[in-house]
């Protein structure tokens, strides 16, 4: 709502946000599903930080939530945070451990001949 500073990039909707702060491709379909019920004006990101996707309601501040790439920290109605962590995210066991400390969500199929994982199309690039 109103002006915003020059070092704002404000967005009208969620997927051009979401595209100009290179969100992880694979959180796009949770942060939709969990931005569906807001009523949303704006959509902004601080161009020289670019930490997260500011969501202001129609109201004006303060923010309804704040989009980062791992997680969204949403307002509720009684002023308290909830965090909805995203399916990519650096949110691993200890603290400061990143993506490194996440375990695989996916156990990759092994190849019957050389025991070494499948990538996808599940052609062994080895025993081929």
């Amino acid at each position: 709502m109103g002006t915003w500073p020059d070092h704002y990039l404000t967005f009208d909707n969620l997927d051009d946000a979401l595209r100009a702060f290179e969100m992880p491709v694979g959180n796009v379909p949770a942060v939709r599903e969990v931005m569906a019920g807001l009523d949303v004006a704006t959509y902004y990101v601080i161009e020289d930080s670019a930490a997260y996707i500011g969501v202001e309601g129609h109201r004006g501040p303060p923010n309804l939530a704040y989009i980062n790439k791992g997680h969204i920290d949403m307002r509720g109605d009684n002023k308290a945070w909830t965090r909805h962590v995203l399916p990519e995210n650096s949110l691993g066991g200890r603290r400061g451990s990143g993506r490194r400390g996440a375990q695989l969500d996916v156990v990759p199929d092994v190849c019957p001949v050389c025991s070494y994982a499948l990538p996808v199309s599940g052609i062994c690039g080895e025993c081929e």
